[in-house]
């Protein structure tokens, strides 16, 4: 089954999800953020207008268990991130356990659909030093393949925009051979947790309309 249905009402959903309000403070920073619920009312509300839910799924994985937010259609197409990792020190204290939970479902949830649920400290937060013995954050690195007509690679792109503005230029029977993977790429974006949340709005969206134009 074509995931079409699901993109292209997806994108009528994006273009019309609100940022929740930020209601809620962080005691450690000091910095105001939008909760769980806030997050959701705004997300179901949207989505349902669209024949179109949120479902969020604790799933174990060869890496540990993570919080899977999956968007679904009523045809049953979805599509749905990577997770979010749930690590605990002590995985037999159920109260961190829902709290990291909920962290995970409010952080996977607000990523996956481009909210923006926290102030933005111009990244000082990432960039602030890292105490002795911490492991440094490894940057995204992804790469894009585009194929010929018999499935062959033609090249292979480093950057997404190269990548896209080649892609944009090829004929609809090369746009046929690609889809599978521009729809793998587009995946893999969303499903990223250190990529911005606007710049995944805008890829989601460049992708999607990609696909749509395909005959």
């Amino acid at each position: 089954m074509s995931d079409e249905l699901l993109y292209q009402q997806l994108v009528k959903a994006l273009g019309e999800m609100s940022n929740p309000k930020k209601s809620a403070t962080n005691p450690f920073f000091k910095s105001k953020y939008a909760t769980l619920e806030d997050s959701l009312n705004i997300a179901t509300k949207t989505l349902a207008k669209y024949d179109l839910a949120v479902l969020q799924l604790n799933v174990t994985k060869e890496t540990g268990s993570c919080l899977v937010t999956r968007i679904i259609h009523k045809s049953g197409q979805f599509i749905e991130d990577g997770g979010v990792p749930l690590k605990l020190k002590d995985e037999n204290d159920a109260q961190k356990l829902g709290g990291a939970i909920t962290y995970a479902r409010r952080y996977g949830l607000q990523s996956m659909l481009g909210m923006i649920g926290e102030e933005d400290d111009d990244g000082n937060t990432a960039v602030q030093p890292k105490s002795k013995g911490a492991t440094a954050r490894q940057p995204f690195t992804m790469s894009y393949d585009i194929y010929d007509l018999d499935g062959s690679k033609i090249n292979t792109y480093n950057k997404y925009e190269t990548y896209f503005a080649e892609i944009s230029k090829l004929h609809n029977d090369y746009l046929k051979t690609n889809k599978n993977q521009i729809i793998k790429v587009n995946e893999r974006i969303q499903a990223h947790q250190e990529i911005n949340s606007k710049v995944k709005a805008k890829i989601f969206t460049e992708l999607t309309n990609l696909i749509k134009n395909i005959i």
